[in-house]
């Protein structure tokens, strides 16, 4: 029996032994920096990337409290304040330079426990998010580069519609019709381009929205007319179901206009000639609702679930795509700040898109 009680002892620590180096080949094989805190406040381990990041040496930190390690490194100081100085936030983020480049940490310190019991220490994630903010700023740049160079077209399309608005005399009823059309869309035009431009450049302004009493039945049909010609021209049939009145919501009338335009653009763009589009508005509860129907060839299941996110593009028996991807993520950026929510169900006949905007009281 104590030979048995040994082997039985033995294998016990041969298996703690097993899931403590397991431990630390997962640890150290992490391409994030991990540092394990006992409630003590002392470091019971650090791999080797952590080490890299903080400017220590791992022998020298192992043993001591994290907050007074013998270190002098910028590095390790600025992270040690940061965590002082953001201990109510949830992200904490940092710059560094490491391994010869500025990089962005995300430094999260995360207790460890199991189920109510006490608390078993902190690991503390120093995650690299260099690449996110790296694309971030290109997407910005991006957006403020086009809304820049898009002032200059817009400002000349806006001076040949007021000359034309000028000789209206000379103009039937219908060409009016397309000029003051073409007037409406060049300020709307401008006023996005300036909102993106302010947004790129760090301007929360440019995400606030206009709150105003509206009909969103009679903006959807004063935007579905300026589609009206190009439908014709491409042989679809639009029908604007809209005649249900005291649809009344809070918003921006500049910016929900724009939502129209882009998912009206979207079925015009996708539905073939002979193919059908419906724009209709109604009541559900406590809800108003736009709804945009087309007989296209529908959204691939592989786009559905991503379909509103920046640059997703999709393309359909070679029809042409969206020009940079942004439209719907810009679209359910809107929504959402009206406190609404956008979805769309789709199939091979065709594709519909749900706005729900909060009914005013």
């Amino acid at each position: 029996m104590a030979e048995r009680l040994e082997q039985f002892e033995k294998l016990n620590i041969d298996r703690v032994i097993y899931e403590k180096n397991k431990t630390e080949a997962i640890i150290e094989s992490l391409e994030d920096g991990i540092v394990l805190i006992d409630p003590g406040g002392i470091v019971t381990h650090i791999n080797e990337i952590a080490a890299l990041i903080l400017g220590v040496e791992r022998g020298d930190a192992l043993g001591s409290p994290f907050d007074d390690l013998n270190s002098s490194h910028p590095h390790y100081l600025r992270v040690r304040a940061a965590l002082s100085e953001g201990a109510d936030h949830d992200r904490i983020e940092v710059d560094l330079h490491v391994r010869g480049r500025d990089h962005i940490y995300l430094l999260k310190p995360m207790p460890l426990r199991q189920g109510e019991q006490q608390s078993f220490g902190t690991i503390l994630i120093l995650q690299d998010i260099t690449y996110l903010r790296d694309k971030d700023r290109a997407r910005a740049n991006l957006v403020a580069t086009l809304s820049h160079e898009l002032r200059t077209p817009l400002t000349s399309l806006a001076l040949s519609a007021e000359l034309l608005a000028k000789s209206k005399s000379r103009l039937d009823p219908g060409q009016q019709e397309l000029v003051a059309g073409i007037d409406e869309d060049v300020r709307r035009m401008r006023t996005l381009a300036d909102d993106l431009l302010n947004l790129a450049r760090g301007d929360p302004r440019a995400i606030r929205v206009q709150m105003v009493t509206l009909d969103i039945a009679e903006l959807a049909e004063a935007v579905a007319k300026r589609f009206m010609i190009q439908a014709q021209q491409k042989q679809v049939e639009m029908i604007a179901q809209t005649k249900t009145r005291a649809l009344q919501v809070r918003g921006d009338p500049v910016k929900l206009g724009w939502v129209v335009s882009n998912l009206l653009g979207n079925a015009l763009r996708y539905t073939p000639p002979g193919g059908r589009i419906e724009i209709a508005a109604g009541r559900s509860g406590d809800y108003v609702q736009l709804k945009v129907a087309d007989t296209g060839p529908g959204i691939p299941a592989e786009i559905r679930d991503r379909i509103f996110e920046r640059f997703a593009q999709w393309s359909v028996d070679g029809l042409e795509t969206g020009s940079a991807g942004l439209g719907l993520a810009i679209v359910k950026d809107i929504v959402e700040a009206h406190g609404g929510r956008i979805f769309v169900t789709s199939s091979e006949h065709g594709s519909e898109f749900t706005v729900e905007l909060p009914a005013e009281v």
